[in-house]
């Protein structure tokens, strides 16, 4: 998964309209999550094993943005992200565990 984390980290430095953050284990989530979303305006598409959902409902997509705010709350982004990512492959490489 090295390639993975260093790809996430690429993300995390370098795209500019969207948002990578990672939820260190170390952090208190704010929430449990049984599945991923993304989030444009007023559009959430939530990903299951049955397949992707769109959602509308402006109830249920405000919702969403609730839940990505708390989690963004204690999410690194940006650089530290990247640092996180690198960090951890690095720590693997040298045969210890990630903090």
């Amino acid at each position: 998964m090295q390639a993975q984390r260093e790809h996430i980290a690429r993300l995390a430095e370098t795209l500019t309209t969207t948002t990578i953050g990672i939820v260190p284990f170390a952090a208190q989530a704010p929430i449990a999550t049984l599945h991923g979303w993304a989030l444009l305006d007023d559009l959430a598409t939530i990903e299951t094993d049955g397949g992707d959902l769109e959602i509308a409902d402006p109830e249920h997509v405000e919702r969403l943005w609730h839940n990505t705010r708390l989690l963004l709350d204690v999410a690194v982004t940006g650089h530290d992200a990247a640092a996180l990512c690198r960090r951890i492959n690095d720590e693997i490489a040298g045969g210890s565990a990630p903090a």
